[in-house]
């Protein structure tokens, strides 16, 4: 069994699921030339390509690759995808670039915005499998893009991306990785997977997160599901043996995170009924329950736009009289062009000019508004009275004037529909960035395939604005008689 970069970075953050990755993996698996990549992984790296002459493209070649990099390292040429062996240890090094004397630079292409510590880790471990096989690394390097990058015309890849010399981070690091390296082994040896070290591996983000397979063994309402708990500090009362949230002192408490604990202690809602009252008091008729869906791409496409900037493509509302009678309107831009103009223009035709507007995350559907309103100045009144009829349904409950026990920590809408009215719907596995360029970019769909998922797209978007009218509902009626 080979160990790869990628696992070398998951050894160095959870043991267990190093374990885990070593024992289900198989060699050709794991020396595969897209291991664990990302579609942005893949993009960049392609664009990255078209940045240097005279190369040698060794990218698709499966594990055997080391050899022919062999042949093409007296070439002294640029090699993709060069993969070394050395001992048990493999590494694929994305860009190998000449240097002016007997050595190499290596570069790492990803698609994030920044040098992320795992980077540093990744290509140091890179440079030792390839010295330990015989080839002397003199500079080491990330190309990933440039976060303030603005598509102005076609797409300037010396601009879109920026390569950082992380060479200075990579020695600082380079001297530990015999000593991790023989610790790994063990692990990688052991029958059984090891047993977690709470204060050495649970501050880290990355792999494991408390509800991972890796944390079973917690119990209900364990105080990593106190709501916005920093980790650092869940940490501290783990290693002080308090793991359930009733336990935990009200001293380490907040205001919102004790009433969680009375909550559970007590096995009861807390409801704050004047606030509650104030929330829905303020809505006026029609009230219009909105959302708005955006997808986002590491290469912008769209004139003004950057790295993964959020782009509105879909919207759903219903509009309910007085009465009670619901109306629902929806929009979902079905072409591989710039949905931006189309949906503003929509939204301020359907939006009519009184009501309460009433979204779940404020703050995500009015940057989007104010957003798509700086590219067409001409619609800045329109999009601005828009802004002053929102309001947030989120309020209530990150304001903790309603908790339900079942919410588990959890203020997102999914859980406070189960918690107010009991109902729940199903999400899609893909998310809505995902499926959305999958039927407007993905040419191997068939046009059948394409609106299925357009239809699924509409679907899980008028679930949301149904679960706002049913929680609003039942702020309405049955919490204040509760």
């Amino acid at each position: 069994m080979f160990l790869t970069k990628s696992k070398f970075n998951i050894g160095l953050n959870c043991p267990r699921c190093f374990w885990n990755a070593m024992k289900e993996t198989g060699i050709e698996e794991s020396l595969s030339p897209q291991e664990e990549l990302s579609k942005e992984d893949v993009e960049i790296r392609r664009l990255a390509k078209s940045l240097f002459d005279n190369t040698v493209d060794l990218s698709n070649k499966d594990f055997e690759s080391d050899k022919a990099t062999l042949e093409g390292l007296p070439l002294k040429t640029v090699i993709f995808g060069a993969g070394f062996k050395a001992f048990n240890l493999y590494a694929r090094v994305d860009i190998l670039v000449p240097s002016e004397d007997d050595g190499y630079d290596l570069i790492e292409v990803r698609s994030s915005t920044k040098v992320k510590d795992e980077f540093i880790y990744e290509v140091a471990f890179q440079k030792y499998v390839c010295e330990k096989a015989g080839l002397k690394i003199k500079e080491c390097k990330v190309m990933h893009l440039y976060d303030s990058y603005i598509k102005k015309g076609e797409t300037n890849l010396n601009e879109l991306l920026v390569t950082i010399n992380i060479t200075e981070k990579v020695e600082g690091f380079y001297d530990e990785i015999p000593k991790i390296l023989r610790r790994l082994h063990k692990i990688s040896e052991l029958a059984e997977a090891p047993v977690l070290s709470v204060n050495k591996y649970l501050l880290k983000e990355y792999p494991c997160e408390f509800n991972s397979e890796c944390w079973s063994f917690l119990p209900k309402d364990n105080a990593s599901e106190l709501y916005r708990i920093n980790k650092d500090k869940v940490v501290k009362l783990f290693m002080n043996n308090i793991f359930e949230i009733k336990k935990v002192p009200d001293a380490a408490l907040n205001k919102n995170q004790l009433i969680q604990k009375k909550a559970i202690i007590n096995n009861e809602t807390y409801i704050n009924k004047e606030e509650i009252n104030k929330f829905i008091k303020q809505l006026q008729y029609p009230i219009y329950y909105f959302n708005i869906e955006a997808f986002n791409e590491a290469v912008p496409r769209f004139y003004g736009t950057k790295p993964y900037a959020q782009i509105p493509f879909q919207y759903s509302v219903f509009v309910q009289e007085e009465k009670g009678k619901l109306e629902h309107h929806e929009f979902l831009h079905r072409e591989n062009t710039s949905p931006k103009k189309s949906i503003l223009e929509s939204i301020l035709k359907v939006l009519g000019n009184k009501g309460s507007i009433v979204v779940f995350n404020a703050k995500f559907q009015k940057t989007r508004l104010k957003e798509l309103a700086s590219l067409y100045p001409e619609h800045n009144t329109a999009v601005e009275k828009i802004l002053n009829r929102i309001v947030d349904l989120a309020g209530p409950f990150t304001g903790f004037h309603y908790y339900n026990p079942l919410q588990k920590g959890s203020c997102s809408i999914k859980n406070i529909l189960t918690a107010v009215t009991g109902g729940s719907y199903e999400e899609s596995v893909l998310d809505t960035s995902e499926l959305y360029l999958k039927a407007t970019l993905g040419e191997e769909l068939s046009e059948e395939e394409k609106n299925k998922v357009f239809l699924t797209l509409l679907e899980e978007c008028k679930q949301d604005i149904k679960a706002m009218v049913d929680i609003v509902s039942h702020m309405g009626t049955g919490l204040l008689t509760t």
